[in-house]
């Protein structure tokens, strides 16, 4: 199978992440060592890479963002990492540098510094980690419920003779790259079904946390 591939919007964060003096690039990447994992990888990448005075701050999105990308690529990448280096490497080296600020020896830094970001163990976990969590066709991202009174009228026109409680479940999610809505029809008793059912879901989440715990495995555990 194909190794997955650097988007070119990001190859420009990219080239000026690796472009930075040594300095500044040294500061990135030893405040990347000392970052725990993370399932939220792109706040994490983006709060270190805005910390570093010598980024421009219009230049953090674009660096943060192609720093994600590099690692999705790499959780999602059959090739070892130097092999994986050399093919980001010959990319980066077609990317137009007009307009950027370039150090000197930019082109002999890339295959090393790309290696040093790649060997940073908990950002490569948190990038698999995401990538697993995202391995489904269909994502949840929210979720909102309205509540309406809605009146019974009897055979003829006149005041209501009743009324029912309906929601409507909203449920928005990611399908690839596409944001979609998916609405239902709830009553009361749908609505405690569906409260029933996620509180077991919590309940199983624990155990299986206990069972990590006695493993000696990490669990990454979603900001809210």
């Amino acid at each position: 199978m194909a190794s997955p591939k650097l988007p070119k919007r990001f190859h420009r964060g990219l080239v000026q992440l690796l472009s930075l003096p040594e300095e500044s690039f040294q500061r990135v990447v030893t405040a990347f060592e000392g970052s725990p994992i993370s399932i939220e990888l792109r706040e994490e990448i983006g709060e270190i890479v805005s910390s570093i005075d010598t980024i421009q701050p219009n230049d953090v999105n674009g660096i943060a963002d192609a720093l994600m990308s590099l690692y999705m690529v790499r959780a999602n990448s059959e090739d070892e990492t130097p092999v994986l280096v050399i093919e980001v490497a010959q990319t980066l080296e077609k990317v137009n540098l007009e307009g950027l600020n370039i150090s000197p020896g930019y082109q002999d830094n890339i295959q090393p510094r790309l290696t040093r970001l790649l060997e940073l163990n908990s950002f490569v976990v948190g990038a698999k980690a995401v990538s697993v969590m995202l391995e489904h066709d269909i994502v949840f991202y929210r979720a909102r419920v309205l509540t309406d009174i809605r009146p019974v009228f009897g055979a003829t026109i006149g005041a209501p003779q009743a009324a029912v409680i309906t929601h409507s479940l909203r449920i928005h999610y990611h399908q690839g790259e596409d944001h979609k809505d998916f609405f239902v029809m709830l009553d009361t008793q749908d609505v405690q079904t569906l409260i029933d059912v996620l509180e077991r879901a919590k309940v199983k989440a624990e155990n299986l946390k206990g069972v990590l715990a006695t493993a000696n495995i990490p669990y990454i555990e979603p900001e809210e």
